[in-house]
């Protein structure tokens, strides 16, 4: 429905900071080469407070490709001209149809990071994604969706399994982190 030549989604739990929708149009009008931009973030707890600033790594496709690396969606933005060739989301997936955007659209168009925070990820059980019961089904499709478009053979699906991994056990070693700062506050 959308008739503008910036798009993005925003998740109804995430937010955009105040001057990200500026950032963005700015952004575009002075890089008129590059097709989708990204940025850093931060993570929000349920109730809205912070728990850390994500800095991401500048685009790397290999890494993306191998599911270690997806820029997050409530700092993304594209011109109409990359939905224009790449369609609309996949709906028939449950977990993972931005995964599915980025693969489409990283085999013609350009990303670019923008070293500044765009927006905040709320980080709750209560998502489809971060939701424990659903972290194989999550894996499964993430899994799914990049094999198809990459076209893994062994060394890929281990390599995927590998990140997948040292993910989890980053992950587990915040919450402790986390968990322990918040006793001494």
């Amino acid at each position: 429905m959308s008739s503008g030549d910036i798009l993005a989604w925003q998740n109804v739990d995430d937010l955009y900071m105040p001057d990200t929708i500026k950032t963005a149009a700015d952004f575009f009008i002075n890089n008129p080469d590059v097709d989708i931009i990204y940025g850093d973030y931060q993570l929000i707890n349920f109730d809205g407070s912070w728990r850390c600033t994500v800095y991401p790594i500048p685009w790397n496709k290999w890494l993306f490709a191998h599911g270690r690396f997806v820029p997050l969606q409530p700092t993304l933005f594209w011109r109409r001209r990359v939905y224009e060739h790449v369609g609309e989301l996949d709906l028939n997936l449950h977990y993972c149809m931005d995964v599915d955007f980025l693969a489409r659209a990283s085999k013609k168009f350009s990303f670019v990071k923008i070293p500044k925070v765009l927006g905040k990820f709320r980080i709750h059980n209560k998502s489809k994604t971060q939701n424990p019961e659903n972290k194989k089904n999550v894996e499964c499709e993430y899994f799914e969706v990049l094999s198809h478009h990459f076209k893994y053979n062994l060394l890929d699906r281990l390599i995927f399994i590998y990140f997948k991994r040292e993910k989890n056990m980053h992950h587990l070693l915040n919450d402790v982190i986390y968990e322990k700062s918040n006793r001494f506050q």
